[in-house]
């Protein structure tokens, strides 16, 4: 949320849910003012501080945790401290599964996608780095750089929401060493030469994860993961 200086405000929220209880969003703010030396985002030990709140808030003594894949969530710092904590069990969401996160029903009514991605418009103007934009507009890096390709190809039009995307048929193990394979090259996967295209990226996804893909689903997977 931005005012009409330079600052502004992020929220970082925890949907709480116990049977028998009501529902609660524990939530912290961060303010900032565009001051040298402050922090344009959470960093990871203001959400390890968010889950000490919620501990000492919550019932029960034990919470399960259930979050995303924001870049700050996987941090090897706050990684250890989770992994620390005796009251605390950590399930990571799988990726291409937002209807798995309740959290993003609550984002989704403050921030609509359209609206982020305008936000991430304004920072390409600002010649922001992908890192420093996924951070700022809670979303992964990968997104921002597509984001970026298709307003420098479309302008602002590009970025128009085309619908919720469809359930990835891969899971994040296999997306991941889908990632290497790709990062590798086609010499590395058995091609003659280095070009990857879309009917080799298919039957490769068929042959090692017996996942079948149109060229077009191949294309869209792609574009989901950053690649070009």
């Amino acid at each position: 949320m931005r005012g009409g200086g330079t600052g502004h405000v992020s929220v970082a929220g925890l949907a709480c849910y116990r049977p028998g209880h009501r529902s609660r969003l524990i939530y912290r703010l961060h303010l900032y003012r565009g001051r040298k030396g402050e922090t344009k985002a959470f960093t990871w030990s203001e959400y390890r501080d968010l889950l000490i709140a919620a501990h000492r808030q919550l019932p029960g003594g034990v919470i399960v945790l259930i979050w995303d894949n924001l870049n700050v969530h996987l941090r090897a710092e706050l990684r250890a401290f989770t992994s620390a904590q005796p009251w605390l069990h950590v399930f990571q969401l799988p990726s291409c599964a937002p209807d798995l996160n309740p959290v993003e029903g609550i984002w989704s009514v403050l921030k609509r996608r359209e609206q982020v991605r305008l936000e991430a418009v304004k920072r390409f103007g600002q010649r922001a780095s992908s890192a420093e934009v996924a951070a700022e507009l809670r979303v992964s890096e990968r997104s921002v750089r597509r984001w970026r390709q298709a307003w420098l190809a479309e302008g602002t039009a590009g970025l128009a929401s085309r619908g919720q995307a469809a359930r990835c048929r891969l899971d994040e193990q296999q997306l991941a060493a889908l990632d290497a394979v790709l990062d590798a090259g086609p010499l590395a996967a058995g091609y003659q030469d280095q070009r990857w295209t879309l009917a080799r990226i298919r039957d490769l996804v068929a042959r090692k994860f017996r996942v079948q893909y149109t060229i077009p689903g191949i294309w869209y997977l792609l574009r989901r993961r950053g690649w070009t």
